[in-house]
């Protein structure tokens, strides 16, 4: 998902700029269960990895790593 995120605003500049002018947190709304928390952080990441030279590496992996803690999480209550 994050690679169809990235590569759909690499190939619509007009929403590439909308989301690179935004700043901070990205709260996504128009879902239900871990998906607003998913498609936020897969958003953050987006933005950042759109900054290219310029992207903040470290707030990449942060990101990353959120989105690793939250698959599990998922993973757990789906075995359940």
């Amino acid at each position: 998902m994050l690679e169809a995120n990235i590569l759909k605003f690499q190939q619509n500049e007009q929403i590439a700029q909308i989301l690179l002018s935004s700043t901070g947190p990205i709260t996504f709304t128009r879902a239900k269960g871990f998906w607003p928390t998913w498609n936020s952080r897969i958003l953050e990441i987006t933005r950042e990895t759109l900054k290219g030279d310029q992207a903040d590496k470290e707030y990449i992996e942060e990101r990353m790593k959120m989105i690793e803690q939250l698959e599990a999480k998922e993973r757990k209550k789906l075995k359940k």
